[in-house]
């Protein structure tokens, strides 16, 4: 690991890329999210397409509309896609854990 270390920043030595930014991953980030659900075993599924979709989008909307960025949504199609994967997982939790969705239903209710 210590050389990995030394390796990466003679890169960033090389590409000019100032030492404090060693933790800024960029576009590098979704391999290394790749590479940690891979590692971790099959039990660990891979980020969805649709994240660094949104987060491209996000990432252009704030340099575009910096004062603004927040009240504007682009990128429809991946909070569609984010939205189902919501959903699908919530029904999968309350399938799992039916009594809990009671508790959290009845608790709403009293609320």
């Amino acid at each position: 690991m210590e050389a990995e270390s030394a390796a990466h920043y003679a890169q960033m030595q090389a590409e000019g890329t100032p030492l404090r930014y060693c933790h800024m991953m960029s576009e590098q980030q979704w391999a290394y999210n790749d590479w940690l659900a891979e590692t971790a075993g099959p039990d660990v599924a891979k980020l969805p397409a649709w994240r660094p979709a949104m987060y491209a989008s996000t990432g252009a909307s704030k340099r575009e509309h910096p004062d603004d960025y927040r009240d504007r949504w682009d990128d429809a199609g991946s909070a569609c896609e984010a939205e189902a994967e919501l959903a699908a997982l919530t029904q999968q939790l309350k399938a799992k854990h039916p009594a809990a969705s009671r508790a959290a239903a009845t608790a709403a209710v009293a609320s």
